[in-house]
């Protein structure tokens, strides 16, 4: 059988353990028809809460394990502390108050299997406070979100890791070995990292995941993201895996996103370069949209 790690980061969310037990429940009931195990790890980020395996108690559906952080480390080193505990060939890696359809796994791991993939991107739904919007909207973005050019100098075309299936054996050694300790950007590092050419990322045009609104996503602070991301910026000059003009772009991009909170006239102004090179790879975007075609439906 093929087994699949679900790894939950968990930071006080006692409220979200009822929901979590049916998600996983159900994912498990539909795996085991086609052929998955699924194994569940949650990280408890919040060692002041005791959590036990009883909280989630599973019927005998799924393996779980409960890992307790000594102290609060954060989401990155989290996901990293629940992967290295885990023994699937493939990791999902869920937020607390993430949901993913019965099917996910089976679509996933089909896809996966089939074209010999690092990760499978899936689509999904933002379920916001008074609407729903779909993640990857247009085929630019479809195209695009497989490559990490976008990552760098544009934006973050995915919600959530919850978005991927991913080989745990091609999760990069330098994100699993050196930290992000600002949460939020930790997931455009690991894209970053993983979007290399020697790597095979496939879209899966399948809604399978739903980003929930709570109110305290760490998504929602957008300063907060732009520190993370220039942080993700210095680990990725450490890495020595990307290009150094590419990196330079991205800062640029952070420090323009950082200005624009306050004008988006002064920050077009005062970063004009990297303002017309994003501009030109909207323009790009647009024109994707025009030509590309979904080669894979799950």
């Amino acid at each position: 059988m093929t087994k699949v790690s679900i790894i939950v980061p968990f930071y006080e969310g006692e409220r979200f353990i009822n929901n979590l037990k049916q998600l996983y429940q159900s994912i498990a009931i539909e795996a085991n028809k086609k052929g998955i195990k699924l194994e569940v790890i949650i990280v408890n980020d919040s060692p002041w809460i005791q959590l036990s395996t009883t909280s989630f108690k599973n019927n005998n559906l799924y393996e779980l394990k409960i890992i307790t952080n000594d102290q609060n480390y954060g989401i990155h080193l989290s996901r990293i502390n629940g992967i290295k505990h885990s023994t699937g060939e493939y990791i999902i890696m869920l937020d607390q108050d993430d949901i993913i359809e019965a099917n996910t796994l089976y679509s996933q791991v089909q896809l996966a299997q089939k074209n010999n993939a690092d990760c499978i991107i899936s689509n999904g739904i933002m379920k916001g406070k008074n609407e729903n919007k779909i993640i990857i909207n247009t085929n630019g973005k479809k195209y695009w979100c497989c490559r990490n050019l976008p990552y760098l100098i544009s934006n973050n075309l995915l919600s959530s890791p919850g978005q991927c299936l991913i080989k745990k054996k091609s999760i990069p050694e330098f994100w699993m070995e050196n930290i992000l300790k600002t949460n939020c950007s930790d997931d455009v590092y690991l894209w970053i990292l993983l979007f290399r050419k020697q790597n095979k990322i496939i879209y899966n045009d399948k809604i399978l995941y739903t980003h929930v609104y709570t109110g305290t996503n760490c998504s929602l602070d957008k300063l907060n993201g732009i520190e993370s991301d220039l942080k993700v910026n210095s680990l990725l000059r450490e890495s020595n895996q990307i290009s150094p003009f590419l990196l330079y772009l991205h800062k640029r991009k952070c420090f323009y996103n950082k200005k624009r909170l306050q004008s988006k006239l002064i920050a077009g102004l005062i970063y004009i370069d990297y303002y017309l090179i994003m501009i030109l790879f909207k323009t790009i975007m647009y024109l994707t949209n025009l030509t590309y075609d979904t080669n894979y439906k799950g």
